[in-house]
């Protein structure tokens, strides 16, 4: 039902939900959002002493693509009767990232995206030779800095190999 829906436990557990979406302009992932993160909520409820207990996860979304008129966050309000509960679903915006950032941020997650920098210039990729070499010289240097932190063991060779056919593909 989802892009990504994973929890993380260490002191507590903690539910996320990340979606993925290419359409800058979608307006029905508000509704889709809510959906998600209520079904979730959902599958992981308890009732402990007759209480229904439901945590929405922390969510967010990434846009491979955005323009002027992407939000920086969805905006949820969810009211029941006078109560009304604020939700703020941020969103993280891949072109925004250069590759520095993707490093020194350790978001390797996002380097298979990495190509919607380009994605505007790619005809005229097809057609210089020259600047398609440049194109293919950023991606060796992405696969070399994967392979010092592979071999630095900051990653491993699962996580390695998953980037690199991922930016394959």
């Amino acid at each position: 039902i989802t892009d990504s829906n994973f929890m993380i436990i260490e002191k507590a557990k903690v539910r996320y939900h990340i979606e993925c979406e290419s359409n800058p302009n979608n307006e029905e992932l508000l509704v889709r959002m809510y959906q998600y993160d209520t079904q979730i909520a959902l599958d992981d409820s308890a009732i402990e002493d007759g209480i229904l207990l439901v945590s929405l996860p922390k969510s967010a979304v990434i846009y491979l693509r955005y323009c002027k008129n992407t939000p920086n966050s969805l905006k949820m309000v969810i009211k029941d009767g006078e109560q009304k509960i604020i939700r703020d679903v941020p969103i993280i915006k891949i072109q925004k990232y250069s590759l520095e950032e993707i490093f020194e941020k350790n978001l390797l997650f996002f380097l298979p995206f990495h190509v919607f920098v380009h994605e505007k210039e790619l005809s005229v990729y097809n057609k210089d030779r020259e600047k398609r070499k440049i194109l293919i010289d950023e991606y060796q240097y992405i696969v070399e800095r994967l392979e010092k932190l592979y071999k630095m063991e900051e990653i491993g060779e699962i996580e390695f190999q998953c980037i690199v056919t991922s930016m394959r593909e």
